[in-house]
């Protein structure tokens, strides 16, 4: 198993822990960035494959039952309606998790407070031109895979969207969880790409 990311969390959890443990001045931000590395650390846990008991072999054969005659048994059609579409209603809210409240803390670095970081969110008409050609280049290669056409194709998507709210929930559901955004290695590149998006719907 590959445990160097949950190291990684761990360690920076420990710095912030050892710097602060004998002083007074532990902020809110100092709070939550203990708290974002928690949660980071979670995300990387809930990725280890364990075995369940169903995977284990049973010690005793199974029972064998001999099948009833499905003649012999009423069928109640509008009980097993309900019941079916119970089940289906179930089976979509498991299926489709809520990724923007999974993800917000990618997003957190926009919560700008100081004027001069203000004054840098200007507005762009594409996302793409606020790039140099060198941070295209990265970006493609370090969070797109190096995949020109998906680069090129989400980008579109994302400039397509009606508002940043818009964009940001494409981006949770169809992007981050698919390139790992959530790497630590990409933190920095993921922020300026999402800043773009931002500056893109202002």
């Amino acid at each position: 198993m590959d445990f160097i990311k949950i190291k990684t969390w761990l360690k920076k959890m420990n710095q912030v822990i050892e710097l602060y443990q004998d002083s007074s001045e532990f902020t809110s931000t100092e709070k939550s960035l203990l708290l974002d590395y928690a949660f980071k650390l979670r995300m990387e846990i809930e990725k280890i494959q364990v075995q369940d008991f169903e995977d284990l072999e049973l010690s005793d054969p199974p029972i064998q039952i001999d099948p009833i005659p499905l003649k012999s048994i009423p069928i109640d059609n509008t009980s097993t309606k309900n019941l079916k579409n119970k089940t289906e209603d179930i089976k979509m809210e498991e299926a489709t998790p809520v990724r923007s409240e999974l993800y917000q803390y990618l997003f957190d670095h926009l919560d700008i407070k100081d004027l001069s970081s203000k004054l840098e969110l200007k507005p762009l008409a594409d996302i793409k031109s606020g790039m140099g050609l060198n941070e295209k280049i990265q970006t493609q290669n370090e969070l797109f895979n190096g995949d020109k056409t998906a680069f090129e194709e989400i980008i579109k998507s994302l400039n397509e969207c009606d508002d940043f709210n818009a964009a940001r929930t494409y981006l949770c559901e169809q992007v981050i969880p698919k390139y790992d955004w959530t790497n630590p290695a990409k933190e920095n590149l993921v922020d300026a790409f999402i800043k773009y998006v931002k500056r893109r719907h202002l």
